[in-house]
């Protein structure tokens, strides 16, 4: 076992990049990424990290390995989602998540992946500030399992599954959460390039023989069709298409049963810690589409209260999520306020959930839910104002 690299942040921005085109190799290797990936590791890695007057993509996982910030016997799942999600790996983070331990691969993957600000793009003083954080959640078990748990929990809101029956999201990274949330395949629309997209992390789609409208040819980068020949990723150039392209995807790959299943409510979980049961009908973690049934009824999520993102809260709250369980019952959390249910508390304490005092960090940050009969309309979701 490696020990993370000491002070980075202190160093000289050269020097970190030529560490990381020099470790690089050993990365993609560890990864088992793709031929071509790995003759283009030292540039793809080292390109993240910004120039004088320049931006960059920034810190990810991918050289937190290569600068060993994370632990050498922790960084095969890392250097392994920096080239492509498999079903095995999928199946790793689906599997630790259950029970996440602060010194497990999907606990460092995650930790490296909140600190990660690739849209926006990163200069030398926020890729320096990258770093340092990162440092910090290295030193700190406790931080880290709840950086990691944050990141979980915000990538479980890049998609829904409401507008066209399957997940669907409109930024980068959305149709990996839906690998990571156990559905076959996602979709997305580009803004940006005004077409839509189909992955799965499984062989194929089944789209092999499918009529495209305008596909890549030799001369020509057309706006559908499989990208870079892949059976995996394709494009739609538009709605219509995407919708025929979708029927055949969901008979290759049907959409998984999207409930969790118990005999009673004294059968599901109540590690405050962990997904499962809490006071007063309330539910945390899991997926927010997904429907929980119990003695036969079903119950469907709704969000307990919900933070809303404005400008003094951006960097805490990026975008509108429900809040965590630590959150909900928090007499104050930075940059999110006092918790609506912060005296409803003693509910623990009187009903055998294994908590005998206030110390709230006893609670998970995991979001947390409210079990309504499935059959009841929606309702216009409460909010943290």
């Amino acid at each position: 076992m490696t020990n993370p690299t000491p002070e980075l942040a202190s160093f000289d921005l050269e020097k970190i990049r030529e560490q990381v085109a020099s470790e690089a190799p050993r990365v993609a290797e560890l990864g088992q990424w793709p031929e071509w990936m790995k003759a283009n590791a030292a540039k793809s890695l080292s390109s993240r990290i910004p120039e004088a007057g320049k931006m960059a993509p920034g810190f990810d996982a991918g050289t937190a390995c290569a600068l060993d910030l994370i632990p050498r016997d922790k960084q095969a799942l890392s250097a392994a989602l920096h080239a492509s999600y498999t079903p095995e790996k999928i199946a790793q983070v689906r599997k630790e998540m259950e029970h996440l331990d602060p010194d497990s691969e999907t606990a460092w993957w995650l930790a490296a992946s909140h600190v990660c600000q690739e849209e926006k793009g990163v200069d030398k003083d926020r890729f320096l500030g990258q770093l340092k954080t990162f440092e910090s959640l290295a030193r700190e078990p406790k931080e880290r399992l709840a950086a990691a748990i944050r990141c979980y929990t915000e990538t479980m809101t890049h998609f829904e599954t409401q507008t066209h029956g399957v997940p669907f999201g409109k930024i980068d990274g959305c149709m990996q959460a839906a690998y990571l949330a156990g559905y076959p395949f996602g979709t997305m629309y580009s803004d940006k390039y005004n077409i839509y997209f189909i992955g799965t992390p499984f062989d194929s789609l089944g789209l092999e023989d499918f009529p495209w409208k305008d596909p890549d040819s030799k001369d020509h980068r057309g706006n559908s069709g499989p990208v870079f020949g892949s059976k995996q990723f394709v494009k739609c150039a538009d709605e219509e298409e995407f919708k025929r392209a979708l029927e055949v995807v969901k008979k290759k790959l049907p959409m998984p049963e999207t409930s969790k299943k118990f005999d009673s409510f004294n059968d599901i979980p109540k590690d405050p810690k962990q997904e499962g049961l809490r006071p007063r009908h309330r539910y945390a973690g899991g997926s927010p589409d997904e429907k929980i049934e119990v003695a036969g009824k079903l119950y469907k999520k709704k969000p307990a209260f919900i933070v809303r993102s404005q400008s003094w809260n951006k960097e805490k709250v990026p975008k509108d999520r429900p809040y965590t369980e630590k959150e909900f019952f928090s007499n104050e959390t930075q940059g999110v306020g006092p918790g609506p249910g912060w005296t409803e508390f003693r509910y623990y304490l009187f009903e055998n959930w294994g908590i005998r005092d206030h110390d709230l960090r006893r609670l998970s940050d995991l979001p947390l839910y409210v079990l309504i009969p499935n059959e009841e309309p929606d309702e216009e979701d409460e909010e943290e104002t």
